[in-house]
């Protein structure tokens, strides 16, 4: 008998007893993490990356099999975490300046074939007008918002003065509608 088939033999003989003895084998785990938590640590962190394809493949099976409690589950995480989800959009958009310039460009491309005719160019300005001075006089970043959306599955709507209200710029951002 060679080592390896020592070693087989072996992981064998543990594996059966974890699985006769699981109480047993956590609380050894446990006294084990208590006793040398550093050394878990990296235990933990080596195991991960030498499995992160696999983790990454794992955690995009779960979050399509589970839609509505990945939704949940990241809502709670956005309401728990504001600072860093405001960290980790800026360092997205700071790495990712070609994507955010299409988005923007994709934008401003509809809003301008959203205009018509008819619409009061003076009544825009002035809205717009109007959220520079709330940003102004209150210190606090207002919108102009699309109460009807440009863009949308649902329904288009004009970029005319009945469709435009000034809103506070985070109620704006929570529309996430880019």
């Amino acid at each position: 008998m060679d080592g390896s088939e020592k070693k087989d033999k072996a992981r064998e003989r543990a594996r059966a007893w974890r699985l006769a003895n699981p109480e047993r084998f956590l609380e050894s785990v446990r006294r084990c993490k208590e006793a040398n938590p550093q050394k878990y640590k990296e235990l933990q962190r080596n195991h991960y990356l030498r499995n992160i394809e696999a983790r990454k493949e794992q955690s995009k099976k779960w979050r399509t099999d589970n839609p509505e409690r990945n939704t949940q589950l990241t809502k709670a995480w956005v309401e728990k975490n504001p600072q860093r989800r405001r960290e980790i959009a800026n360092n997205w958009r700071k790495n990712n300046p070609e994507k955010v310039n299409a988005i923007y460009a994709h934008r401003r491309a509809a809003k301008l074939r959203a205009v018509p005719s008819w619409a009061n160019h003076f009544f825009i300005q002035e809205i717009y007008d109007l959220a520079r001075r709330r940003t102004k006089a209150t210190g606090i970043k207002w919108h102009v918002d699309h109460i009807v959306p440009l863009q949308s599955n649902l329904v288009c709507g004009l970029h005319v003065e009945h469709n435009l209200q000034v809103i506070p710029s985070r109620d704006n951002q929570k529309k996430n509608n880019i």
